[in-house]
């Protein structure tokens, strides 16, 4: 039977789309493979592409079905990509409980949103995590108000840098014995923590989003003078804060090189942080450690308390 011209300018439309697509994921993957992010279209391919390799998991097996081979060809390396790269992810964890006298310690990353006005449901939040420590990002001037009235007997150490966009601060249970704070394009801290008579250096870190007039190579450079400062540390560190980066970047490569990502090796699933109108997008919050600490528990919070980050908790135990 003859098909109808209609449906035969579909079906080659359709062939060019999916084509044109597979070409350009698969030569996206190649691109990053050879080059690093001192290209710009490497870094913002590495930005992107745990979101564009998703509809090769549903296009590959209809090309198969349909019997156009040339098409699921292009169509595999992406696939192949995704389950290189997440689908260990994906797959359930086991994971170790910690000694059974070990020390312990939970850490909450959270970014509140500069303009989040919903100091309610970010209060209750932050009391429910349960944290030892909280790091803050866009922490508001009416945020650090909220925070210091409300949370001052359960958290009675606190360094806050309220500003919006660049406003920063920690939360702690524990002792601050020394504090530094200094500017980038946002604001960036360290604290030294007295955890029941062990120094602990914390970084709360919150380097600048690569759509700003800095771009991917000015938030690279900023990770890299953050790694440079730890490199001269003699106390243990956590790493922790809303980093502008996924996990396919450069960057993360270089943190990971001395630190674990605890959401990684102790969390279910991808592990999405940043949600655009509800949807999760993004993972860019982290929570960064190495020995003695061990991850034993990591999640994303449900709620989000207006903000378009959801905190990342963490449990880690000491190790010696």
């Amino acid at each position: 039977m003859k098909k109808h011209p209609f449906l035969l300018a579909l079906w080659s439309a359709l062939y060019v789309l999916v084509g044109s697509y597979a070409i350009t994921v698969t030569g996206s993957i190649i691109l990053r493979t050879i080059f690093n992010e001192e290209t710009a279209l490497v870094a913002f391919i590495n930005s992107i592409l745990h979101i564009t390799i998703l509809p090769a998991l549903v296009l590959l097996p209809v090309t198969l079905f349909v019997r156009r081979w040339g098409l699921s060809l292009l169509l595999i390396p992406p696939v192949i990509f995704f389950a290189v790269a997440f689908l260990p992810h994906l797959l359930p964890k086991t994971i170790e409980p910690p000694p059974q006298n070990a020390p312990q310690l939970r850490i909450m990353t959270f970014n509140l949103l500069a303009h989040n006005r919903d100091f309610t449901d970010v209060i209750a939040i932050l009391r429910e995590s349960e944290a030892d420590i909280i790091a803050l990002q866009e922490v508001s001037i009416q945020a650090a108000d909220a925070i210091q009235s409300h949370l001052t007997a359960l958290y009675p150490y606190q360094v806050i840098y309220p500003g919006g966009i660049p406003g920063i601060g920690i939360l702690s249970k524990y002792p601050i014995t020394d504090e530094v704070v200094w500017r980038t394009v946002l604001q960036q801290q360290r604290v030294m923590i007295d955890w029941n008579g062990r120094d602990l250096v914390v970084y709360n870190v919150h380097p600048m989003t690569p759509i700003s007039s800095g771009g991917f190579n000015g938030r690279n450079r900023e990770i890299a003078d953050i790694l440079a400062r730890i490199a001269l540390e003699e106390h243990p560190v956590l790493l922790v804060g809303d980093f502008n980066m996924t996990d396919l970047a450069d960057p993360y490569r270089d943190i990971t090189a001395q630190f674990e990502d605890a959401y990684h090796i102790a969390g279910q699933g991808i592990g999405y942080t940043y949600f655009l109108r509800g949807i999760p997008l993004l993972r860019i919050d982290y929570v960064f450690y190495r020995a003695p600490f061990r991850a034993f528990s990591a999640r994303v919070g449900q709620k989000g308390g207006g903000s378009d980050h959801r905190p990342l908790i963490v449990s880690l135990a000491l190790e010696q």
